[in-house]
């Protein structure tokens, strides 16, 4: 009988560590797409996704690309809205009609 040859583990950690942020990223619009579709679950998306909604509020290629990809399988006329200063901003993801009646009120359905 030969001996098993031991496999090395860096192969398995490389994959993590580079697939894990992609897959994070990616999943990024259908969560929205969900959310618009199901109307549940749109104020847990600023918090899961606070890493990305971060990025958005400095980079406005960012924000186009990331609310492009988050409005291309959406239902109606949902999108992401930013709110706050700069230091305490935060984006939400909502039907733009919800704001309709008091554009001031910039918060979570």
């Amino acid at each position: 009988m030969s001996e098993e040859r031991k496999r090395p583990l860096w192969p398995w950690i490389v994959a993590l560590v580079i697939g894990l942020p992609v897959l994070y990223l990616a999943s990024f619009g259908p969560a929205c797409w969900i959310a618009s579709r199901i109307s549940a679950g749109a104020s847990a998306l600023p918090a899961f996704y606070r890493p990305i909604t971060w990025v958005m509020w400095r980079n406005d290629r960012v924000m186009e690309a990331m609310n492009w990809y988050a409005e291309c399988g959406s239902v109606g006329s949902w999108h992401w809205i930013g709110a706050g200063d700069s230091e305490a901003s935060t984006f939400y993801w909502t039907d733009e009609v919800i704001f309709a009646g008091n554009p001031t009120s910039l918060g979570p359905p």
